[in-house]
């Protein structure tokens, strides 16, 4: 029988360790030598539906006895294996973890830590099960070890649960990452408003966007240009005294950023009630949107000066008797028309309906020449033509025209539009 003495088993599970100390001292009277199960039938049921199980471990006689349905496949190795007790318990622990086993196992046997040991154990038939071993050591009057009583814990459902918290730990910190990369890429800041503290809780992208040195408490209307804050302030309160609304608020204002050239932002935000409609916090994304401003406004005033070229354009040709115009080849029909001659009388006409009805009042001698001249400039490859023709006026005047025209061809060289002037 090997001498090896056990150290005293500390600390159960967390929360049982009251029921342990019932439990040991139910047992503290049972002899060593007490027939199988003794100490353990009121218990039995109770603890195989946690995933528990209890040993006790005679050190003396260096036997052990054991719960339930540990008992007899236990038992049967105890046996099989004309082995002592300890050595048959440490060889079902994984060859991986026995080194460490022995060395814990040691230290709480010297008094110098609890008898709490996580490891793993591999079965005969090559199932491998996470467990925790919690117990405790009587000892004699001369403090010598004499019985261990102790708990298996089946941790293999928290092994599961801990593995499937930590990979969703793991998707949420990948898509945070990848939150995170988006919106630095995108030039997007995430901030929050506690609107009880006044405190301002953001992603630390904030202050470089707006040019601002940090601040826990700023209020975010100082954030804003003077010029725009009145109307971006009376949107906010808008949002903030409805106790109805919840809404996402878009706001695009130019900023107050102390740089030389004008900046602009865009930003959406959301804000957050108690029980009784009260606003308690205020979220938001913000990004930069200063070229898409200034492009726009580029844009209308580029809208705006050709308006008034065409404008004086309208007047020049309507003074001067000329009729610019644009003729899709494709839907064989004007596509843009300038002011129309007057002397035509069409101005009523839809500009679909333009081409037949300026047919009709051409001359039936001329209407050859509306229709060939410019089928023979295509089929020559020209660039430019230009014909006369004559109408019947609506004064009932003949009246003599003139056209000039571009002929305009797409990437290909196939014949796009015509355009030109009469």
């Amino acid at each position: 029988m090997k001498s090896q003495a056990f150290a005293r088993l500390r600390h159960f599970a967390i929360g049982t360790s009251r029921w342990f100390a019932g439990v040991g001292a139910a047992l503290a009277n049972v002899h060593p030598a007490a027939p199988h199960g003794t100490a353990f039938n009121g218990l039995e049921q109770l603890t195989r539906n946690a995933g528990v199980r209890i040993w006790e471990w005679d050190v003396v006689r260096n036997t052990m006895h054991f719960s339930g349905d540990l008992a007899e496949a236990y038992d049967a190795e105890l046996a099989a294996a004309n082995s002592d007790a300890d050595t048959v318990m440490l060889n079902k622990v994984h060859p991986e973890d026995r080194a460490r086993y022995r060395m814990e196992f040691i230290r709480a046997l010297k008094g110098e830590a609890p008898m709490e040991i996580a490891y793993r154990v591999q079965e005969r038939d090559g199932t491998i099960r996470p467990v925790q071993l919690r117990g405790e050591v009587f000892r004699n009057l001369q403090g010598r070890a004499i019985r261990v009583l102790g708990l298996t814990i089946d941790m293999s459902d928290q092994a599961l649960a801990a593995t499937l918290l930590a990979e969703h730990a793991e998707r949420q910190t990948q898509l945070l990452s990848r939150l995170k990369l988006a919106t630095e890429t995108a030039g997007i800041s995430i901030w929050e408003k506690d609107l009880v503290t006044g405190e301002l809780i953001n992603d630390g992208s904030l202050w470089p966007l707006f040019g601002m040195p940090p601040s826990a408490t700023l209020n975010p209307k100082d954030l804003i240009h003077e010029d725009d804050r009145v109307q971006a302030a009376a949107a906010i309160r808008a949002l903030l005294v409805d106790p109805t609304q919840n809404a996402i608020l878009p706001l695009r204002h130019r900023t107050a950023n102390p740089r030389p050239e004008p900046q602009y932002v865009q930003t959406h935000m959301r804000v957050y009630r108690d029980a009784s409609g009260a606003a308690i916090r205020m979220m938001g994304v913000t990004w930069d949107v200063t070229k898409e401003v200034l492009h726009a406004s580029e844009l209308e005033s580029k809208a705006a000066q050709e308006s008034a070229l065409i404008e004086r354009l309208n007047v020049t040709t309507k003074a001067a008797g000329i009729a610019p115009w644009e003729f899709d080849i494709k839907s064989d029909c004007f596509s843009w028309h300038g002011p129309r001659p007057p002397c035509f009388g069409l101005d009523h006409v839809p500009l679909k309906d333009y081409f037949r009805s300026l047919a009709d009042i051409i001359l039936p001698e001329d209407r050859e020449i509306l229709l060939q001249t410019p089928r023979e400039a295509i089929a020559k490859q020209l660039d430019s033509y230009e014909y006369v023709f004559r109408v019947k006026g609506i004064d009932g005047e003949i009246h003599h025209m003139q056209n000039y025209a571009r002929i305009m061809r797409d990437e290909r060289g196939q014949v796009r539009y015509i355009v030109g002037v009469t």
